[in-house]
């Protein structure tokens, strides 16, 4: 594992069946908020990367 926190990366060295196998396991966790403001933000918002615009 290769860590640089100035340049905002993790390497982690894996091959391409372990990724693979993590990929096929995980379960997307379920919401931490079901009613209320905060879930209304969370289904109505883009991605970060998308500018973070409610929809």
């Amino acid at each position: 594992m290769d860590r640089n926190s100035t340049a905002s990366f993790l390497n982690v060295e894996l091959d391409d069946e372990e990724l693979k196998r993590r990929k096929e396991r995980w379960i997307r966790p379920k919401p931490r908020h079901t009613t209320g403001l905060l879930a209304q933000h969370a289904k109505l918002v883009t991605r970060a990367s998308e500018g973070a615009v409610l929809q």
